[in-house]
């Protein structure tokens, strides 16, 4: 039975079951993502890494010093609102005492989803930042995924149709889609 456990370790390890770690380079890392490599070094890639999943549309970044934002702030400890999507609200007591219908699972699919991975992060338009200093992004996963979509087709948020943005057509269908299939937030009362 131990070489077995051990064989699978192996088997996770070399088929990226695993996150990989923050000081590894990116192979999904653009360029033209809006995350900058300024002042580093030639051929290293700025590394931007989900720390924590604060509820289903809100996340901190953990990075290395030369991953910037768009507005030139490091995104170490940055919060990001994911661009174009709406969770169920979560309980914050004593403001929020109790969580929205499907908001504790919202936040557990968005946690099973990004926390821990190394992502690509893609911004929008030249409004970086929400009113709250929040920075406002597009979520690569690893796979090549948008986190942002994933969330919405899967019934875990909504798209957030407040604002405009560059994939607000498609948010929609996927919407659309989750509430015909009765996914999720589409099963709350």
């Amino acid at each position: 039975m131990r070489g077995w456990g051990q064989s699978l370790f192996v088997v996770l390890l070399v088929t990226g079951c695993a996150p990989p770690p923050i000081d590894q380079p990116n192979p999904l890392f653009r360029p033209d993502s809006g995350v900058t490599n300024s002042g580093a070094d030639a051929g290293s890639d700025p590394r931007v890494q989900v720390r924590t999943v604060l509820d289903g549309d809100t996340i901190i970044l953990t990075a290395t010093a030369d991953a910037k934002a768009p507005d030139g702030r490091n995104l170490s400890g940055a919060t990001v609102r994911l661009l174009g999507v709406d969770a169920p609200e979560i309980a914050r007591p004593p403001q929020q005492p109790n969580s929205d219908c499907w908001g504790d699972e919202s936040r557990d699919k968005a946690r099973n989803l990004m926390q821990g991975l190394t992502v690509t992060l893609e911004f929008g338009s030249n409004d970086y930042r929400d009113v709250y200093g929040r920075l406002l992004a597009y979520v690569v996963l690893p796979d090549g995924e948008v986190a942002n979509e994933v969330l919405i087709e899967t019934g875990a948020a909504r798209s957030y149709e407040r604002f405009q943005h560059r994939y607000r057509s498609r948010y929609e269908q996927l919407e659309r889609a989750a509430r015909d299939r009765n996914l999720g937030v589409w099963t709350c009362p």
